[in-house]
């Protein structure tokens, strides 16, 4: 399985090539698996404790949620992984 990029670039409309790099952790399992979700401006102890994300996914809201819960994998925090609905 090929290795996916761990950043990303932000366009800027005004500069040819590529903006800032920024952090990125990928969504693993739930309704948000394999998307991606920029953490450049958090910190670690906030990364650490994961996040709660709102969403529109039918997969979601189904169930009655307001969001899902995804937290980092212990030893890749790269990778993030579902633990449910919020």
């Amino acid at each position: 399985m090929e290795e996916l990029p761990r950043q990303a670039h932000e366009a800027d409309p005004q500069k040819p090539g590529h903006g800032p790099a920024v952090a990125v952790a990928e969504l693993i399992g739930g309704p948000l698996d394999g998307l991606r979700l920029d953490v450049s401006e958090d910190s670690g102890a906030e990364l650490a404790g994961g996040a709660i994300l709102v969403t529109e996914i039918s997969a979601a809201r189904e169930v009655g949620a307001d969001g899902v819960v995804y937290r980092p994998r212990g030893g890749d925090p790269r990778r993030w992984d579902w633990e449910g609905c919020a």
